[in-house]
């Protein structure tokens, strides 16, 4: 593994396992806050958006670069983010919300815009199968919620049946919709300002091989946070790996 000048950690599956710390994020948090690692080059490259990730940003004190919304958003350094984003990919998820709402209501789909105010989970529980959750906080890119994920895959193959340059993601109950062209590694590769960087991921080597990924590498982190042993050691390998002590 060669040097990378910033390290990037994925939140969800990395940092938090089923939303709470995970060992690797309490073995992150203890290096950083006693000055072993430099936070400066420590970000996160998530598909939350800003608002959603700042806690977790502030907790374990990152000053590092920033991606939010698979790369919609970022920032050079922490705090203060760039939005990496023009007006015209702006109105197209707009256009592309509009679309899904028009289609599901056509379909006699129940449709509902989520503002976060509960844990979707909870709002989940509350309607049938045939229930369409939309997450009305992510400014660029868009999250469909259904406890039938089948339901959303054909409501954005009919929405976009030639995918139209969106992305779907499936992950369990929901599906992350996002252009193609802000993914997190053109996202971390605009907020590295194309420096070597490494993302700490919980995505297999198998779907990252769909991207062109030129100056990242990336780790698996899956298994490693299993233990308070593993992960500790995963960070130390890792940041004196990078800093050549």
């Amino acid at each position: 593994m060669t040097k990378a000048n910033f390290i990037f950690f994925d939140i969800d599956g990395v940092l938090l396992i089923d939303g709470r710390p995970s060992n690797l994020y309490v073995a992150l948090r203890h290096h950083v806050q006693t000055g072993l690692i430099d936070r400066s080059s420590v970000g996160v490259a998530t598909a939350r958006p800003y608002k959603s990730a700042e806690a977790i940003i502030a907790d374990i004190d990152l000053r590092g670069p920033m991606v939010f919304e698979n790369g919609a958003l970022y920032s050079t350094s922490y705090p203060g983010v760039t939005k990496a984003i023009d007006t015209q990919l702006a109105q197209r998820t707009k256009d592309f919300r509009n679309r899904v709402q028009y289609l599901a209501q056509r379909a006699r789909i129940k449709y509902l815009s989520y503002n976060g105010t509960d844990k979707i989970e909870d709002t989940l529980k509350l309607h049938n199968t045939e229930t369409i959750i939309m997450n009305a906080n992510r400014q660029f890119s868009t999250t469909l919620y259904s406890v039938n994920t089948d339901l959303l895959e054909r409501v954005i193959e009919q929405s976009h049946p030639e995918k139209n340059g969106f992305v779907a993601e499936r992950v369990d109950d929901k599906i992350l919709v996002f252009d193609p062209q802000i993914t997190k590694f053109h996202g971390i590769n605009r907020a590295s300002k194309g420096h070597h960087s490494l993302l700490v991921t919980d995505y297999e080597r198998e779907f990252l091989s769909g991207y062109n990924i030129n100056v990242i590498e990336y780790v698996a982190a899956s298994e490693i946070s299993q233990t308070e042993a593993a992960s500790e050691n995963f960070i130390r390998k890792i940041f004196t790996t990078q800093r050549g002590k």
